[in-house]
């Protein structure tokens, strides 16, 4: 039996990560387009289990069809116990890539999620302290004439220069 690394075998391997590559892109939109990740967890593993299986059939059945349009026959593919190996194994690849993407797409949301809680308080905290800034200047200049008017009487000419020295101290 010839199993060394033939061109066919070579252009198998590369046949099989380009459509593998395509497949699990077509599971991504799919998974995005349906909204799967906002899905309850039990949901979601049912969904990804049977796009898993259907992805290593699709897998196989093109990795068995490949081998033969090459070689002209079934060659270490006429055993059925080989294709329903390399089924479960692409079925368990695809299950591990669709794990991955979840566990990242979750980690991006919690991260996002968390951003948007601290713009959201820091927005708050800013707002607060506009408010509390509005509250206090209204107070202040209230306490100033208060004092100016309280010095009127005792000392009109100290007051006199306190509003003065005020008025050039004051922003234009």
């Amino acid at each position: 039996m010839d199993n060394g690394w033939r061109p066919s075998v070579v252009i198998g391997y590369l046949l099989l990560f380009f459509y593998g590559i395509g497949l699990t892109h077509l599971l991504r939109r799919e998974i995005r387009r349906r909204g799967w990740t906002s899905l309850p967890l039990i949901r979601v593993l049912g969904r990804l289990a049977a796009a898993s299986v259907v992805i290593g059939a699709v897998q196989a059945g093109l990795v068995v069809g490949i081998y033969t349009a090459i070689e002209g026959r079934l060659g270490v593919w006429s055993q059925p116990s080989s294709i329903v190996y390399m089924f479960l194994w692409l079925s368990v690849v695809a299950t591990i890539w669709s794990m991955l993407y979840f566990a990242i797409t979750a980690l991006r949301h919690s991260r996002e999620v968390r951003r948007n809680e601290t713009q959201m308080k820091l927005a708050l905290s800013e707002a607060e302290l506009r408010a509390l800034e509005a509250q206090l200047n209204p107070h202040f200049l209230f306490n100033c004439l208060n004092s100016i008017r309280g010095m009127i009487g005792e000392d009109p000419a100290q007051a006199r220069d306190m509003i003065h020295a005020a008025g050039q101290h004051a922003p234009v």
